[in-house]
């Protein structure tokens, strides 16, 4: 045999014995080599190897029950967890893909014990599909459950490659408070932080120590909600351990669904620290989301929409998008619309530039203040395909319209005093400049509702002392008297728009003024007040 010949065989022989070598089995292949799941109130989904791992027979070392999971479920290749369940019998149970792509779980109760070798399962609740990660990742939240007891969590592959499983286990129970704060682990490689973390300390007023949470994610996102008292110090501190920082991101959302706090990068060290106070530090939220709808006190309001703006909650879904498509309300406005008069109520969205597409949906009649996201389907919903002016207009028939529509839908009939809800949005993230103008109804502005009759009725009573009304270029006001008087014009949201002195008849040039519903109040030096209102048109 020559050298080269020898030489092959070796590496023939040393490439067979390397192929041959199995994929080590997890420690956790069987029920007794459960590894234990951490519980937070959110999800912190943790990485754990399945690669290697055998099916399950339906007795095991230290086990005398192992059933099937589910109904025709054939669990390859699984994998075993423990949970304690939380104090209200819920356990909430996810995952993420990784090259694990198509996965289940199963949750089972438990008698006895692996240490005397009669443990015996029970199937209690399966799940093959769902997460909030990946459709066809299960996601699961199981009830009835004894609380303070311990269960079993079987995860298996039911298609597609192995790979290591994304598992978070969480507690729905109520995190005590009064206030409460989520903290958003973001990575956008979806690969995790490794061994780098974020601590959050929680001192509260008093002797009481201070409690510090040490997070990382292993994919791509996680979530962590906690509960302090007003008073508390909340301190977070970045540790980067390795030098991957890049796309890692981290957000402490307050209670009305604004952050407090957002950055990605991280930074190392120090990163934000701040006290409790008595409305939880919740930021004033923007009108992208629902709970910072506008208030509409004129009939007619250009806005922004698209471009920085975000939503921070999910405000729209099946239950209530109509039309819309879920997840596009990030580049929208919310506006509350209060009307006064029975009629028909209609409305037009001008966009600044032509080619613009706005859709839009409307909702109510709804409390002042609703409960967001609003529980019911739109009364009208545009999604539209055409670009330029949309909206409520007399003749229009539909009441909702997908792409294929024109734009217009039919006015609403309203009832005396109610409030209705408008979602726009642009089709497209940038920056754009539409204009809202109200057509037909009159808007509840100064919580007066007799608007129509009151500016007959005050017109004729007081023989025009302020006419014409509505005005459109000029208004002109008769105090009826000689004396001097102080006088001052209120929009509808009560800012001061102009004021002087006089002394009789004068009369105010308006034709720059926008449209809407205004106040004049005049004061005689004597101390004689009166005040009128007047629309401009």
């Amino acid at each position: 045999m020559t050298l080269r010949s020898i030489v092959l065989f070796i590496a023939m022989a040393l490439s067979t014995t390397v192929n041959a070598v199995p994929d080590e089995v997890p420690p956790n292949d069987e029920p007794c080599g459960a590894i234990a799941l951490q519980i937070v109130n959110g999800c912190m989904p943790r990485r754990y190897a399945t690669t290697g791992a055998t099916t399950s027979d339906t007795t095991s070392p230290g086990a005398l029950s192992v059933p099937a999971p589910c109904d025709g479920a054939i669990p390859n290749n699984d994998v075993w967890f423990t949970a304690l369940v939380p104090a209200n019998g819920e356990l909430r149970l996810e995952m993420e893909a990784t090259t694990l792509s198509d996965a289940a779980l199963a949750i089972y109760t438990a008698e006895g014990s692996c240490t005397e070798g009669t443990l015996s399962l029970t199937p209690a609740a399966c799940a093959t599909d769902g997460s909030t990660y990946d459709e066809a990742m299960p996601l699961i939240t199981a009830t009835g459950l004894t609380p303070n007891s311990t269960v079993y969590v079987r995860v298996w592959r039911e298609s597609g490659e192995e790979g290591d499983a994304l598992l978070c286990a969480g507690s729905t129970n109520p995190v005590p408070g009064p206030c409460t704060f989520v903290a958003n682990l973001t990575d956008q490689l979806g690969t995790g932080w490794g061994d780098s973390f974020v601590r959050i300390c929680i001192n509260p007023p008093g002797p009481d120590p201070a409690i510090c949470n040490d997070l990382s994610i292993d994919g791509s996102s996680g979530t962590f909600t906690f509960g302090v008292s007003v008073g508390t110090v909340v301190s977070i501190t970045s540790y980067p351990l390795d030098q991957s920082p890049a796309g890692r991101g981290l957000s402490i959302i307050t209670m009305n669904g604004v952050p407090l706090y957002s950055n990605a990068p991280i930074p190392a060290g120090p990163l934000t620290a701040f006290a409790v106070n008595s409305i939880c530090n919740m930021p004033p939220a923007p009108y992208s989301s629902c709970i910072g709808s506008i208030g509409l006190s004129t009939y007619q309001l250009e806005l922004s929409i698209g471009g920085w703006m975000m939503n921070y909650a999910d405000d729209l879904g099946p239950g209530n998008q109509g039309c819309l498509i879920n997840g596009e309300e990030h580049a929208g406005a919310w506006i509350k619309i209060p009307l006064c008069n029975p009629g028909p109520f209609a409305f037009t969205i001008t966009p600044e530039v032509d080619e613009m597409d706005v859709n839009w949906a409307l909702w109510g009649p709804v409390p002042w203040n609703p409960a967001c996201p609003l529980e019911q389907q739109p009364i009208r919903c545009s999604r539209a395909a055409t670009s330029g002016v949309t909206g409520l207009i007399a003749g229009a028939l539909d009441q909702s319209e997908d792409i294929t529509g024109d734009g217009w839908l039919e006015p609403v009939p309203t009832g005396p005093e109610e409030n209705y809800m408008l979602y726009l949005e642009g089709n497209n993230d940038l920056i754009n400049t539409v204009t809202l103008h109200i057509t037909a109804g009159y808007l509840n502005l100064f919580g007066l509702c007799d608007i129509t009759t009151t500016i007959t009725d005050r017109y004729a009573a007081r023989e025009e002392t302020i006419h014409p009304n509505p005005a459109h270029t000029a208004l002109t006001l008769q105090p009826g008297h000689g004396s001097p008087y102080q006088w001052q014009l209120i929009d509808a949201r009560g800012s001061l728009v102009r004021s002087g002195n006089h002394t009789g008849d004068f009369t105010l040039s308006v034709n720059d003024m926008p449209k809407g519903l205004y106040l004049i109040r005049t004061r005689t030096n004597e101390g004689s007040a009166q005040e009128h209102r007047w629309m401009k048109e």
